[in-house]
C-alpha cells in the first residue's frame, strides 16, 4: 500500500489493454518527499488530503479538510508538514550494541567489563527537547557472568519524564578469578608487600634481642677460672 500510494503515477495491464493511471495527490509527483497518501472531495467536507512526508528519517503525517479548492488543500499540506519538519526531530540516545560503561571486575585489578545498550531507542521529538541518557550498572562486577547477563540498564529522560528504560548486557562472558590470581593480586599489593616488610623487620629484631639477651644472660652466669 505504502509503495503505491508513493507513485506519481503506473501503468495497469489488468483487462484487455493496458491502461495508465495518474495519482490525484500531484505532491507525490512535485516533491520527492511526499510519499502519500489520499485526496477526497465531498460537498461537504470540501477537498481533503491525508498526506505522508519523509524526510531526515522521520516520517510525518498531515490531515487538511474542508478547504476550497485542490492548489488550497496542497498549500495547506504542504504548510502542516513543514511546520512538522521545523519543529520536531527523531532522537536516538541509545543504539543497540552501544558500550554505555566499563564497570571494574572484582578481585582482577586493571580489567574492565564491557556493558552494551540492549536496544534501541528512538522517538520524535521537539527539536529544543533535553533527552538525557542514566546509566546504572554496579561499580564492579564479580564473575561468572554468562555473555548477554543483564547487569544494568539505561534511562531516557525528556521534560522530567521517563521516556524508556533499556536493559545493558555484558558484552563478553564474564569468567570467575582464580583463587591463585587472587592470592597472587593479594601477594603483590603494594599494601601487602609493605605489611610483609614491617613483619620481616619485627621478626629480625625481635630476633637480635633474643640474641643479645641470651648473650648476655650466659656471660653473667659464667664462674671465673
Amino acid at each position: 500500500f505504502a509503495r503505491v500510494v508513493a507513485l506519481p503515477r503506473a501503468v495497469l495491464h489488468t483487462g484487455s489493454h493496458p491502461r495508465s493511471v495518474t495519482n490525484r495527490n500531484d505532491l507525490v509527483g512535485r516533491y520527492s518527499w511526499v510519499k502519500g497518501v489520499k485526496t477526497g472531495h465531498t460537498s461537504q467536507a470540501g477537498y481533503v488530503l491525508v498526506g505522508l512526508g519523509e524526510r531526515h528519517g522521520m516520517r510525518l503525517l498531515s490531515a487538511v479538510l474542508g478547504t476550497s479548492s485542490e492548489s488550497s488543500r496542497d498549500a495547506n499540506t504542504l504548510a502542516l508538514l513543514d511546520y512538522g519538519f521545523s519543529s520536531f526531530r527523531v532522537f536516538k540516545p541509545v543504539f543497540q550494541g552501544q558500550v554505555l560503561a566499563h564497570p571494574k571486575v572484582k578481585d582482577s585489578p586493571g580489567t574492565h567489563a564491557i556493558v552494551i545498550a540492549a536496544r534501541t531507542f528512538k522517538q520524535v521529538l521537539a527539536r529544543d527537547s533535553k533527552v538525557r541518557v542514566v546509566v546504572t550498572v554496579p561499580h564492579q562486577l564479580a564473575g561468572p557472568l554468562a555473555a548477554r547477563t543483564v547487569v544494568g540498564s539505561a534511562t531516557v529522560l525528556a521534560g522530567g519524564q521517563t521516556l524508556a528504560r533499556i536493559p545493558l548486557l555484558l558484552a563478553r562472558r564474564l569468567p570467575a578469578v582464580s583463587p591463585f590470581t587472587i592470592a597472587a593480586h593479594f601477594v603483590t599489593r603494594t599494601s601487602t608487600l609493605v605489611m610483609l616488610a614491617v613483619v620481616c623487620v619485627l621478626v629480625i629484631s625481635v630476633a637480635a634481642r633474643r640474641r643479645l639477651r641470651m648473650r648476655h644472660t650466659g656471660e653473667e652466669g659464667a664462674e671465673p677460672a
